[in-house]
C-alpha cells in the first residue's frame, strides 16, 4: 500500500527489477515486482515498467486519508488531556454553535447565541451562555443553561441551573434542578422552580420548592414539597411533607402527611393518619381516621372518614362543619370552658354556639358518628347521634 501511496501522490515513472514474486496490489497493472526503485539515469541497464494506479486503489488511498484524520483528531484530544490535566475544554464563539463530543471529563463553553450541544458522555461541565439552548447528555453533568428559552436532557446525579427564561429540564434521580419552568426527576433530587408558574416532577424521597407563582408539584412517597405563594396545585403520595404557602392551594396527599395550606381558600385531601393546617380562609378539608385538624381563622369544611380524628377549634376561628362518615371525632376546643358551650340537636345535627361569641361548630353526625368536646381544664361534653 505504500508504493501505492507513493506512486499516487508524486505521479511518477517507477523501475521495476523482475524478481518472481506477485505483485504487492492486485489494482496495479503489473504481473510481477518485489523491489522497487526510482527510474533514473544512474542505472541504464534496469528494465523499466510505467505503473499506473487503478480507480480501487485510488478509494482504497482516499479511505486511508480519512481514516489516518480522525486518528490525528483522537490524538489531539488525548494530547489536550494529558497537558490540560482532568478536563478538556471546547470553546464555541458568540453565534449559533453546535458541539458534540463523546469523551468523559469534558468542559464545554459555548457562549451566547441558540446553542445545540450534544455530549455522549459522563462528568461534563457545561456553559452554554445566553440563547435558546438545547443541551442533551448521556450521563451527569453539570450545566448553566444561561438566560434564555432552555431544553435540557441529562442523566442522574447531574446539577443543573436553567437561569432566566422559559426552560425544560429533565434528569434522573439525585439531581439538583434550579430555575426552570418545567422541571422533572427522578427520586432523592431537589428542584427549585423560582418565581414564574412552574410545573415540577420527582419521585420519591426529593424536596420541591415551587416559589412564587402558580405551581404544579408532584412526587411520590417520602417528598418534601413547598408551594410558595400563588395559588398551587400539589399532588404527593404517602409521608408527604407540604408546605402549601399564601394563595388559593389544592393539595392531595396519601397517608401519614403532614400538610401546612397556608393563609388561602384551600383544599386538602388526605388519608389516615396525617397532620392538617390550613391556616386563615374559609378551606375544605378531608382526612382519615387517626388525624389531626386545625381548621384555622374562616369558615371551614372539614370532612372525617374513620375513627379516632382530632379537631382543634380555637376561640375566633369562625363557623367550621364538620362532618363524620361512621366514626368518631374529638374536638379540642381553646378559648372557651365548657360553661360557654350551648349545645342544640336537631335532624342529625348538632350545633355547638359559645357564649358572648359568633363562633360556632355544626357537627354531621349521621346516624353512627359520635364526638366529644374536650376543654383545657380536661372537662368534656360528649354528644351522639
Amino acid at each position: 500500500m505504500s508504493v501505492i501511496a507513493a506512486a499516487y501522490s508524486s505521479y511518477t515513472t517507477w523501475s521495476i527489477s523482475q524478481a518472481g514474486t506477485a505483485a504487492a496490489d492486485a489494482g496495479t497493472k503489473v504481473s510481477t515486482a518485489s523491489v522497487f526503485s526510482r527510474a533514473s539515469s544512474s542505472a541504464p541497464g534496469a528494465s523499466a515498467t510505467t505503473v499506473s494506479i487503478s480507480y480501487r486503489a485510488k478509494l482504497l488511498l482516499a479511505r486511508a486519508s480519512a481514516e489516518q484524520s480522525a486518528v490525528d483528531q483522537l490524538q489531539a484530544q488525548l494530547d489536550a488531556f494529558r497537558t490540560g490535566g482532568s478536563a478538556a475544554a471546547l470553546r464555541g464563539s458568540d453565534a449559533n454553535d453546535g458541539l458534540s463530543v463523546g469523551m468523559d471529563l469534558f468542559q464545554i463553553i459555548s457562549g451566547a447565541g441558540d446553542d445545540f450541544i450534544r455530549v455522549q458522555a459522563s462528568n461534563a461541565t457545561i456553559d452554554s451562555g445566553a440563547g435558546n439552548d438545547v443541551i442533551d447528555v448521556d450521563g451527569q453533568a453539570n450545566v448553566v443553561a444561561g438566560e434564555g428559552d432552555d431544553v435540557v436532557f441529562t442523566y442522574g446525579h447531574s446539577t443543573v441551573d436553567g437561569g432566566a427564561g422559559n426552560d425544560h429540564i429533565s434528569t434522573y434521580g439525585h439531581s439538583t434542578v434550579t430555575g426552570g419552568d418545567s422541571i422533572s426527576t427522578y427520586a432523592y433530587s431537589s428542584v427549585s422552580g423560582g418565581n414564574g408558574n412552574d410545573i415540577l416532577r420527582t419521585y420519591g424521597n426529593s424536596t420541591l420548592d415551587g416559589g412564587a407563582g402558580d405551581d404544579s408539584l408532584s412526587a411520590y412517597d417520602h417528598a418534601n414539597l413547598s408551594g410558595g405563594a400563588g395559588n398551587d396545585y400539589i399532588n404527593a403520595y404517602d409521608n408527604a411533607v407540604v408546605d402549601a404557602g399564601t394563595g388559593d392551594d389544592t393539595v392531595r396527599t396519601y397517608s401519614h402527611a403532614t400538610v401546612s395550606a397556608g393563609d388561602g381558600d384551600d383544599h386538602v385531601w388526605t388519608h389516615d393518619y396525617s397532620v392538617v393546617d390550613s391556616g386563615a380562609g374559609d378551606d375544605m378539608i378531608w382526612v382519615g381516621g387517626y388525624s389531626t385538624v386545625t381548621g384555622g381563622a374562616g369558615d371551614d369544611y372539614i370532612k372525617v372518614t374513620g375513627d379516632n380524628s382530632t379537631i382543634n377549634f380555637a376561640k375566633g376561628d369562625g363557623n367550621d362543619v364538620v362532618r363524620v362518615d361512621n366514626g368518631s371525632v374529638d374536638f379540642s376546643i381553646s378559648g372557651y370552658s365548657q360553661d360557654d358551650v350551648i349545645v342544640t340537636q336537631q335532624y342529625g345535627r348538632t350545633t355547638v354556639n359559645f357564649k358572648g361569641s359568633n363562633d360556632s361548630l355544626v357537627f354531621d353526625h349521621g346516624s353512627n358518628g359520635s364526638a366529644r368536646l374536650s376543654f383545657a381544664d380536661h372537662t368534656s361534653v360528649d354528644i351522639r347521634a
